[in-house]
């Protein structure tokens, strides 16, 4: 059978209070669990009764529901909606989109030793929605909207062929990343193209703030917010985490502000939470960030796997399990992502939509699936991969990161 795919080595606001308590209004005790997190900050609502039982804060990387650190959560009647408190639909989720999850009780089957649990509220958040400024494709890198943008094997290309050698100086997109707060580099887990934009998006560290001259910088773009209101702005100074929406023409090099607020991120008490991140602010075990977010990881119990306490630093890639309240995440268990995305698995359930058997490959929640003769298959034969089938998909990145290319097939009844 002839291989369809290719190496996988890839080269060349803060969401409003009042959308929450909108959500608030219809469960208890979630005005408590807020105000524990601090006003102003980026959070998602419970949906459900009081405090949530778990958060989990990563990329989606799966379906059959939505699968976000290993956690698969049902969706059906999730609450989704973006950082500008827009609903909407969950099929609008997409393979490496970052997301803050809240839900139920995970459970862990025995027997395969998958975790589920039921969200009550999913939200998603880009860091920048803007124009191209350059491309690297042989370095994997590329500029937007003056931000520096680095892709890896697990950053999913939706819109865009051939990956980065597929952008040009100009294109608009939207990039979804795990943020290093030290270098201000954005990790990209998707970028996604789009036209046509009303205004551009930007969310990132405040430096070079002149309120003389009412601009400050964010990465390298220089941003004016002298047609803002004071009474709309939140409290600017170097350091702090702003979201920002941009009219999409520059005047005199500088972009012009229509909306300014505080981008800090914040989480809910919840018994269950996992994040993963890029550490940042790293002054002790006790006294760290992951994704923005706070962590405490001096408990003599915790476990680590692929690394151990003395490995964290700023820099690194984390996923931390543990629990959180006041908003700091007290870590039981840290896991070191040591590959920078190649170590992504990709798992994804559903019922095939369409498929090419001379092409060997077929459509599965919005994503095509290549296979060849290397391709585990149970339950079946390759044959019975046709519209209709229901299927189990395990496996990784097209070398494009436009596709899946599956290494296990199964047919689900």
């Amino acid at each position: 059978m002839h291989s369809s795919h290719s190496s996988l080595t890839r080269g060349g606001e803060t969401s409003s209070l009042r959308h929450w308590r909108q959500v608030a209004a219809a469960v208890t005790c979630v005005a408590a669990i807020l105000a524990g997190c601090g006003g102003g900050g980026e959070s998602v609502g419970t949906g459900g009764t009081g405090a949530p039982l778990s958060f989990s804060s990563g990329r989606i990387s799966g379906f059959g529901s939505v699968i976000v650190n290993g956690v698969r959560f049902d969706d059906s009647t999730a609450r989704v909606s973006d950082d500008d408190d827009a609903t909407h639909d969950r099929t609008e989720l997409k393979l490496g989109m970052t997301v803050d999850v809240q839900g139920g009780t995970v459970s862990t089957d025995s027997t395969s030793g998958a975790s589920s649990a039921s969200a009550s509220a999913i939200q998603f958040h880009s860091e920048v929605k803007g124009p191209v400024e350059a491309v690297d494709a042989a370095a994997g890198t590329l500029t937007v909207l003056g931000q520096s943008v680095v892709v890896d094997a697990a950053t999913v290309f939706d819109g865009i062929t051939g990956g980065l050698t597929g952008l040009s100086v100009g294109a608009q997109v939207e990039v979804f990343a795990l943020v290093d707060g030290s270098t201000q580099v954005l990790k990209a887990t998707r970028l996604e193209a789009k036209s046509g934009l009303a205004q551009f998006k930007l969310r990132g560290t405040i430096t070079a703030l002149d309120t003389t001259a009412k601009t400050f910088k964010i990465g390298s773009a220089t941003i004016g917010y002298g047609a803002i209101a004071a009474v709309n702005l939140p409290a600017l100074a170097d350091g702090v985490v702003v979201r920002v929406q941009l009219q999409t023409s520059q005047q005199s090099g500088i972009w012009i502000a229509t909306s300014v607020r505080s981008g800090k991120r914040a989480v809910p008490d919840s018994a269950r939470s996992e994040v993963e991140g890029i550490v940042t602010d790293f002054v002790s075990l006790s006294n760290f960030n992951v994704g923005g977010i706070s962590v405490d990881a001096s408990s003599a119990g915790v476990s680590f796997d692929n690394g151990n306490a003395a490995a964290i630093a700023n820099g690194v890639r984390l996923e931390v399990h543990g629990t959180t309240a006041n908003g700091v995440l007290t870590a039981t268990r840290i896991e070191f992502k040591l590959h920078d995305g190649d170590d992504l698995e990709i798992e994804l359930h559903g019922t095939i939509n369409s498929a090419d058997a001379l092409a060997h490959t077929f459509t599965l929640r919005g994503q095509t699936v290549s296979f060849d003769d290397t391709t585990r298959i149970d339950g079946g034969t390759a044959a019975g991969l046709v519209v209709g089938a229901s299927v189990e998909v395990r496996g990784s990145l097209a070398a494009d990161g436009a596709g899946v290319v599956a290494t296990r097939i199964k047919f689900e009844r």
